[in-house]
């Protein structure tokens, strides 16, 4: 027969963390609402460092695993929001902080030196949405050239796709073959 788990190993319900969330980021001026999902915190942009720390140096309900860090564009706002993902490393529940800022100034703390995963998803949320991340260890580009960033702002300029098809026919090459047969009564010519 199995052991008994003790109480304080039991994965944590999604009431139990946003009880623990409300009680650690509504004193950094979040707002914690309990989704279908997860459990969402919407803080300031300033108190994002702080609130990933408080993640980080947790015990009592861990999340070790920074999922991702995505972005959005709200033209009609004005401003840009970065969503952070946290999972647990032994169960299933997660956890995301939302922040929002202004167009003008589209700054973030980094959290990059607490989770090092952080440093990938903030350069390429840079890249994508051209929120920058203040005190980022490498804040180069990660995927884009210069003159693409910011690709998926929803006011970026829609460009002429070239042609796929013309350019592998000057190549004199079929465009659609995805694959060549190696015996020929395979083929299908």
């Amino acid at each position: 027969m199995a052991p008994e788990v003790a109480p304080s190993n039991l994965a944590p319900d999604r009431a139990a963390i946003a009880v623990w969330a409300k009680a650690n980021f509504e004193p950094l001026g979040g707002t914690v609402e309990e989704d279908r999902q997860f459990v969402e915190v919407e803080l300031p942009a300033a108190n994002i460092r702080k609130a990933a720390r408080i993640i980080r140096e947790n015990r009592e309900i861990e999340f070790s695993l920074l999922y991702d860090i995505s972005g959005l564009h709200w033209p009609d706002d004005e401003e840009f929001e970065a969503v952070y993902h946290f999972f647990g490393g032994w169960h299933a529940e997660g956890l995301v902080l939302r922040t929002r800022v202004p167009e003008a100034n589209p700054v973030i703390p980094s959290i990059s030196e607490g989770w090092p995963t952080a440093n990938w998803h903030e350069r390429e949320t840079t890249d994508l949405f051209l929120i920058q991340f203040e005190g980022h260890p490498y804040p180069e580009p990660l995927l884009l050239e210069k003159d693409m960033q910011g690709a998926l702002l929803k006011h970026y300029p829609q460009r002429e796709a070239p042609d796929i098809v013309e350019r592998f026919k000057a190549r004199g090459e079929s465009p659609f073959q995805v694959w060549k047969p190696v015996r020929g009564e395979i083929a299908d010519d």
